[in-house]
Formats: C-alpha cells, sequence, structure tokens
C-alpha cells in the first residue's frame, strides 16, 4: 500500500467518524447571548443576538428573525424533553428568560403562539438547510429538529444537537 492509499484510508475512517457522530448526537450550534455584563449562564435580561452552526472551526450564521431566534434558543435550552407547541407555548410565558427578552425587544407579539409555532419550525429548518448547504454536509433539518407524533396526536418537537452559549457584553459608547 502506498503512502497516498494510506492518507486517502485515513481521511475516509475521519469521514465515517464524523459522520457517526452526527448521525449520534447532531451538529454543533452556537447561540450568541448579549448582556450589559458578560457573565456565566444565561440570565433574564440578555438579548439573543444571533445563532450558529459550528463545523470545521466555521460559524455559519442562521437566519432567522428575533422570535425564530428566540424560540431556537429556547428549544436548545430544553432540548432533553420533546414539547408540543401548547406546552412550548406555556412554557414559554412562564419563562423568566423569555419574559425579560420580549420586554427589552418591546414587542408583546416577540414569543411565539401555539398556532405560529409551526411555522417557526419550517422557518428553523429553511435555516438549517441553508447552513447545512453552506457547511458542505448533508444532513436533514427535520433529523436535527424533530417532530415526534404523540400519543394525543398532536405533534411534539424536540432540537437534537449541542449547543454552546457565547455571553458577550454590550459596548459602551
Amino acid at each position: 500500500m502506498t503512502d497516498r492509499s494510506f492518507l486517502v484510508l485515513e481521511e475516509i475512517d475521519v469521514l465515517l467518524a464524523e459522520s457517526r457522530e452526527l448521525a449520534s448526537v447532531g451538529p454543533h450550534f452556537k447561540i450568541v447571548h448579549r448582556s450589559r455584563d458578560a457573565g456565566w449562564g444565561c440570565l433574564p435580561g440578555e438579548d439573543v443576538v444571533a445563532a450558529y452552526l459550528s463545523y470545521r472551526a466555521r460559524d455559519y450564521q442562521l437566519q432567522f428573525s428575533t422570535t425564530t431566534t428566540l424560540l431556537f434558543d429556547f428549544l436548545a435550552r430544553h432540548r432533553r424533553i420533546a414539547q408540543t407547541a401548547s406546552e412550548i407555548e406555556r412554557s414559554i410565558r412562564s419563562d423568566a428568560f423569555c419574559i425579560a427578552q420580549r420586554r427589552r425587544i418591546q414587542r408583546p407579539k416577540a414569543l411565539p403562539h401555539r398556532t405560529s409555532i409551526k411555522m417557526h419550525v419550517k422557518r428553523i429548518r429553511v435555516a438549517l438547510a441553508s447552513a447545512f448547504k453552506d457547511a458542505g454536509f448533508l444532513l436533514d433539518p427535520a433529523d436535527v429538529l424533530i417532530s415526534q407524533v404523540t400519543n394525543g396526536n398532536q405533534v411534539a418537537y424536540q432540537l437534537r444537537a449541542t449547543i454552546a452559549w457565547q455571553h458577550v457584553a454590550l459596548r459602551h459608547c
């Protein structure tokens, strides 16, 4: 076996291992929060600024509206369990982080309603597909933001991914 053949086989092994990891834990995302004082943890009063797909040492910004970004952040923080649109709406409206976010941007409609969550899920999947295409890997957005039919014939949503939050301070002029 030549050195070139060995290198090709080694690259194939790396790609297969990467593919297995993506299939088991999902892709990696970075969500940026901004506050007066960049500290540790996600605290009420922070702004959800942006979300990125992180892949091979590059970040690909997800093209979300303010409300969709807030929903993506909520799904990321609660990704351990699948929730129906009604459960998401109820949880978002009682979540101190989301309530403070809505007050800061002074938009009462910034929190998604049960009836609009399905539309926001579609928007998230479209943005994921675009980022996946830009990153150059084949992954179905429906395998990342999963829809599961429940016993009550409702759909529950769950984000399957690893997440890192970056907290940055507001710049003072």
